[in-house]
């Protein structure tokens, strides 16, 4: 159990002093691009256009919680609150957050990238074919979503893991 709180410990700090506020800033990115491009305003883009081509994306730490539940000591702890909490994180929440990065990534190679590579100079970091900027700028609209919602769930992870580990730390408490 005391594996379970180091994990989630370090999650929440992963959490918060970087992936947090490195996703943050992608979306600032984001966003900035955005506005520049729909006041038609193409000066100075080159380091817009630089600074979203990064994705960070973050898994947290299950090993403890699937070696638990394959050995069956899942089973042995009384607590069936404590339980569904952690099966509710490890199955549900971090599933989620792993999926939605995921998808980040698969919408930003297919689409955005698709995009840029047939419409940008990426050496000069130039377009191409302006005629086409409507259809970027839908791009950049539902993957600027899709990373607000990524960083949503970074942040409803960061409060789960805090309630989860405090759940676990009464429960190692001496009486």
């Amino acid at each position: 159990m005391t594996s379970l709180v180091n994990d989630l410990s370090e999650d929440i700090q992963d959490y918060e002093n970087f992936l947090i506020p490195v996703n943050i800033q992608h979306q600032k990115n984001v966003e900035s691009l955005l506005n520049s491009l729909m006041t038609d305003s193409l000066d100075g883009i080159n380091d817009q256009m630089f600074a979203i081509l990064s994705v960070e994306n973050f898994a947290p730490t299950t090993s403890t919680y699937s070696s638990m539940k394959a050995s069956g000591k899942l089973g042995l702890i009384d607590d069936l609150s404590l339980q569904k909490s952690l099966s509710d994180y490890y199955e549900g929440l971090a599933v989620e957050n792993i999926r939605k990065g995921e998808y980040q990534v698969e919408y930003f190679t297919t689409e955005v990238m698709a995009w840029l590579t047939n419409n940008v100079d990426l050496t000069n970091m130039e377009f191409i074919h302006t005629n086409e900027l409507t259809v970027f700028l839908n791009k950049l609209i539902i993957y600027g979503s899709l990373v607000s919602q990524k960083i949503e769930s970074y942040e409803m992870s960061v409060e789960s893991s805090r309630e989860l580990k405090l759940q676990i730390e009464s429960i190692l408490e001496p009486n």
